[in-house]
């Protein structure tokens, strides 16, 4: 974690951008899109009542797991207010904690969400399959719900401190069932209980998910060093694998260009000599 001279220095490094109807930090981005895309995408979602600036002490971390990645940290919509007062941002309201209202509130705020992650993906010049998510408490609802209800397949998920609501309505369509998903939750949440966590996971794991799941003994609603290190080695595990994989098919697409290049040269040059041939046989008869 960072100091606040640190994140104020971070701070100093940062794009504000908006993406749709989405306000965003950007680190590691330039002020115009960049001539060549970055390797990958890092979208954080922060939690209920808090800001994005509150995830940014992960910045640093998530920079060592991801090396030449653009991490994009969102802002929620919807104010929270106490008192009257706006105490922070919220991806929905959250007043009854019942299951219709996270419902509802998933389902408001989904459209705005996807649409945020595509200008985001057309920006930086970067696909989906390229794009990873991460989500604390509320925003790791936000960040699920992404990946599962997506029609196609994401870098990586991970979500701390979250659940699903119960049961699981996520749409789950096949293409999507290819994105890798972790879990991290501490035995100690009183907020968001660890066994809603651990129901959620195992509901991902029925519906074909290949998700990992990290219980953390003594952790609270939050995200502590272990956690941290334990989503980072997973971002960047995948990460490393989907940037291998675009190596190797831009090699694969260089080889075919340079054989037809190749093919195209030397059919010009048969050409060539058959036309020399041709032309030495006229002249050959005319003579």
């Amino acid at each position: 974690m960072l100091t606040p001279n640190a994140v104020q220095t971070l701070e100093r490094t940062l794009e504000r951008k908006r993406f749709a109807a989405l306000d965003a930090l950007c680190y590691g981005g330039t002020k115009t899109p960049p001539s060549s895309p970055p390797s990958s995408l890092l979208v954080v979602f922060h939690g209920y009542g808090a800001t994005a600036e509150d995830l940014l002490p992960l910045a640093p971390s998530f920079a060592h797991a991801m090396p030449e990645t653009v991490q994009v940290f969102l802002q929620a919509p919807e104010p929270c207010l106490a008192g009257g007062l706006a105490t922070g941002r919220a991806w929905f309201p959250l007043q009854l904690l019942s299951y219709e209202e996270i419902v509802s509130g998933l389902q408001a705020v989904e459209g705005s969400v996807a649409e945020a992650l595509d200008k985001i993906g057309k920006h930086y010049g970067v696909s989906s399959r390229r794009i990873a998510l991460f989500g604390f408490s509320q925003g790791g609802m936000v960040a699920l719900q992404a990946a599962c209800n997506a029609g196609h397949a994401w870098l990586a998920t991970v979500g701390v401190a979250t659940r699903f609501v119960e049961p699981c309505d996520m749409k789950t369509s096949a293409p999507n069932k290819g994105t890798p998903l972790m879990m991290i939750h501490g035995e100690d949440d009183t907020l968001v209980p660890f066994q809603q966590g651990l129901k959620t996971a195992s509901a991902l794991r029925e519906k074909g998910y290949d998700i990992a799941w990290l219980a953390r003994p003594g952790m609270g609603h939050a995200i502590d060093e272990t956690a941290l290190e334990s989503a980072c080695n997973f971002l960047g595990t995948h990460a490393r694998k989907t940037t291998k994989e675009q190596t190797r098919k831009q090699q694969t697409q260089t080889e075919k260009t340079q054989t037809e290049r190749t093919q195209t040269e030397m059919t010009r040059a048969e050409m060539t000599q058959t036309e020399m041939t041709q032309a030495e046989t006229t002249r050959a008869e005319v003579l």
